[in-house]
Order: C-alpha cells, then structure tokens, then sequence
C-alpha cells in the first residue's frame, strides 16, 4: 500500500464530461488507477456517470473520484458501498446549476490547474508528448464518448491537445485516447524533475482513508499509524 502511495500524483488530474457509456468510465477509473493518477472528476450534464464493476475491478476506491450530480437530481450513482466517498466539488449533493462544466473547471483554474481540453481537431500543435508540463499542474478533460468536449468545456480550455494520427479514423476511442494520453503525460511528470508527489498531509489522509475502506479494525490501525506519524488525519 505505502509503494503505490508513493507513485499517486495530483499534478495530472482527469476530467470526464457527461460520459454515457459505463464501460468507458470504468475502463479511465482502472487507467487512473494504474497510472498513478488520483483523482477523477465525472461531471454529469446530460447522463448519470455509472460504473462497471466487471472492467474496474475495484480500482474506484482507491481514487480520489468526484462526481457532479446532474440537474435532474436522479438516482444515485451506481457504485457500490465503498464508493459512497464520491463527492461533490462542496463535499454534499446539493442541486447543481443547469451545466456543471464551467464551476467543475473554475474550480480548478482556482486550485492552480490549467485546462487541457482533447480533441482530434485542435488547432495548435500541443501533443501528449509536446504539452508543456513545467509551467503547473493540469487537468485534461475527455469529452462525450459522441461528441466529445462541451462548448462549455472549450470555452474553458487554456490548452487544446490531440493525438497524432495517420489513418483514415480520427479518433480514438474515449477509454484508448484516455490510456494514451494519461500513460504519456504520467511518465513525463516523473521523469522531468516536477514536483509531481503528494504533499506529506496529503498522502498521510489518503493513507488513512484506503486504510479504513479495506481493513478490518479500520479505526484502530488509524490510530496505531497516527501515534507512528504523531499527526491526527
């Protein structure tokens, strides 16, 4: 557990917007996961995020997944018990406005993450390989599995990525484009000298927190590991 915590990193996020498909949301949660890569944002404008147990194999509760309610206020999310620590941005579910795109992505523009929109038609020349990561932490947001990215969405963008290609498709689709890009993106921020770990704090409350989804006496291997820390979480 203390091995894989050392890999997770917050200075790439992953956003997904109003995916409809739960396969392909399973498929980014279990990328996620074996990338490193902490935390996931699933906004829902349109569609209800699902997820499908049978293609994540439990990698959600090991991630730090928030998911935006949609309008109409419908049923829960189908994750199973230990995902209940799914979010909102506010920490409850209150009534979103009629598109959560642009708070979602404000709110990260104001934790000092830049917005990373994919698309096959990007005008410039920003690739998984190219995108420039020394600048600051960034959260790349993959669009509708049909339509891809919101106008919403694009609005936000400071950055617009693609994936090169050479053949008569243009696209990926949503859960490959997610695996080429996450993969690229979470090799470079560990091998370009970016301060890319968990803050100490960070890690120690992530810690706790898989500590008592999984383990039997969660609450007092807590405490054992806060007397080891000298911190409460």
């Amino acid at each position: 557990m203390l091995q894989v915590l050392a890999q997770r990193t917050r200075y790439a996020v992953c956003v997904l917007e109003d995916l409809f498909d739960p396969r392909n949301g399973s498929a980014v949660i279990r990328h996620c996961d074996a990338l490193g890569i902490h935390e996931l944002h699933a906004i829902e404008n349109v569609h209800h995020f699902k997820s499908d147990t049978q293609v994540d194999l439990g990698t959600a509760q090991w991630l730090d997944m928030r998911v935006y309610r949609k309008p109409s206020g419908g049923g829960p999310v189908s994750v199973k018990a230990r995902r209940k620590a799914l979010q909102t941005a506010s920490g409850g579910r209150v009534p979103p406005p009629a598109s959560q795109t642009p708070a979602v992505l404000a709110s990260l523009k104001e934790r000092g993450y830049r917005i990373v929109a994919t698309s096959p038609h990007a005008d410039d020349d920003s690739l998984p390989e190219t995108l420039d990561l020394a600048s600051g932490p960034v959260a790349v947001v993959f669009g509708t599995e049909k339509h891809g990215i919101s106008e919403e969405a694009r609005e936000a963008a400071d950055i617009f990525m693609r994936i090169p290609m050479v053949g008569f498709v243009e696209s990926f689709n949503l859960s490959a484009s997610a695996a080429i890009v996450l993969h690229v993106l979470s090799r470079r921020i560990r091998e370009e000298g970016l301060p890319w770990r968990l803050e100490a704090d960070d890690a120690q409350r992530v810690l706790f927190e898989w500590v008592r989804r999984t383990a039997p006496h969660a609450e007092s291997l807590v405490r054992r590991f806060e007397e080891m820390y000298g911190r409460e979480s």
